[in-house]
């Protein structure tokens, strides 16, 4: 079993219930008891929220989660004219990463000049 599934939606934390919903499905599909579903839409709420709510804005975020034999693999990547924003955002960058690393097994953030460019993580299957 191989499945993936792609969206692409608007950088806007209004977009996160859907999100939330998508990477329930697709966790459910995969054979996720109910904790490891709730960590799962944890974790792809947080990884949207650390390209949301950062010192710079994308346009969108494309977002791809993979089913496999091993688990899940969620990728969040910021799509688009990348901004500069008001310098109080960012506030809740390092709670979103403690979240993220004490919930998945596998953990990259990738930033080029301190941007944080997309956020990729696995859990794996009990």
């Amino acid at each position: 079993m191989k499945e993936e599934v792609r969206v692409t939606f608007p950088a806007e934390s209004e977009y996160l219930t859907a999100i939330r919903l998508l990477s329930s499905a697709v966790a459910t599909k995969g054979g996720f008891d109910v904790d490891s579903i709730e960590d799962i839409r944890l974790c792809a709420s947080e990884a949207c929220l650390l390209l949301i709510e950062q010192n710079h804005a994308y346009e969108a975020i494309e977002m791809k989660l993979r089913l496999s034999r091993e688990g899940i693999e969620i990728c969040a990547e910021g799509k688009g004219v990348c901004e500069k924003k008001p310098s109080a955002a960012g506030e809740n960058e390092e709670l979103s990463e403690q979240i993220l690393e004490e919930l998945t097994d596998l953990l990259e953030i990738s930033r080029n000049d301190g941007v944080i460019k997309s956020v990729r993580f696995t859990i794996k299957s009990a």
